[in-house]
């Protein structure tokens, strides 16, 4: 944990955000959760950390949660408000459960687009 709080603070990270992301990683862990008395007011697809009245992910996880974007948000001090600019899935979630997409499939040898580049 040490090297970690090391290249937080390295970043420029305060002990607030600090704390908040230990409290995720270390209290909390990863991994999805129901608590039947926090409302979920959407599916958690293209919505972020900044979105007001957000309700998901570090406060337990939804498959929709762009964890990555709201990590960012806390690395940098609530100041990167962007994120990483991936804002959906190459396959969409289900609408009910498992929710989880299919795999994407081997492409036939020599197919440029495999799914693989930007």
């Amino acid at each position: 944990a040490g090297d970690i709080v090391a290249t937080l603070k390295a970043l420029g990270t305060n002990v607030t955000n600090i704390g908040i992301l230990a409290n995720v990683a270390v209290t909390q862990g990863d991994y999805l959760r129901l608590n039947l008395n926090t409302t979920n007011t959407s599916v958690g697809a293209g919505e972020k950390v900044t979105t007001p009245g957000y309700t998901g992910f570090p406060n337990g996880r939804r498959p929709g949660d762009d964890t990555i974007d709201t990590l960012l948000y806390f690395i940098t001090n609530q100041t990167l408000l962007t994120g990483d600019n991936v804002n959906s899935n190459d396959v969409p979630l289900g609408g009910s459960f498992p929710f989880f997409a299919q795999p994407q499939q081997p492409r036939v040898t020599g197919v440029i687009d495999d799914n693989t580049r930007n």
